[in-house]
């Protein structure tokens, strides 16, 4: 074999090694919950962009209980609901045109990824729903402090025996 051809195996090495340094870094960042947007990186540099997609923490949380930002209310039979469910920040965001994802956490309208790995479109359909429930339960605890408030000028008045009151406060303890 003359050099040209030596020459032209190693570009074809090369080449090939790129895509798959490419893709295995993508592959990787897009397993941990990031996007593919380092394939080039991974193609042009190697295996830098590979170790640093190995080494960066996973960033979606499963629909379990492992998932920190869920929790259980008590009542049986209700959904689970978010942390960030009655949040006034996930109120005003939702209502200036951003959206929340279905961890609960609130997104401006130009993030197109939650941080839990979830983008905008897999959460389009959930959208609506999920902010008809946190305007329901946010309508529910404002009616509960209202009803709360009335109790408790009637306590004041003494219209009402502590006892009464306090049964009132173990009732609507679940909307506040």
């Amino acid at each position: 074999m003359d050099n040209s051809a030596y020459i032209l195996l190693e570009l074809l090495i090369s080449l090939i090694l790129s895509f798959v340094w490419g893709f295995a870094t993508a592959a990787v960042r897009e397993r941990k919950g990031y996007g593919r947007n380092w394939f080039w990186f991974g193609f042009f540099l190697g295996v830098v962009p590979f170790i640093i997609a190995c080494a960066i923490p996973e960033r979606h949380y499963p629909e379990t209980e492992e998932n920190p930002y869920r929790y259980k209310i008590d009542s049986p039979g209700e959904p689970e609901q978010s942390l960030f469910a009655d949040d006034s920040y996930v109120q005003q965001t939702v209502a200036a045109g951003g959206w929340q994802c279905s961890c609960g956490r609130a997104n401006p309208a130009y993030v197109s990824t939650c941080t839990c790995g979830q983008n905008k479109r897999q959460n389009d359909n959930s959208e609506t729903a999920q902010a008809a429930r946190v305007a329901a339960r946010a309508e529910q605890r404002r009616a509960a402090e209202s009803e709360l408030r009335k109790y408790k000028v009637m306590l004041d008045s003494q219209l009402i025996s502590v006892e009464e009151y306090n049964a009132k406060v173990r009732e609507l303890r679940r909307y506040l």
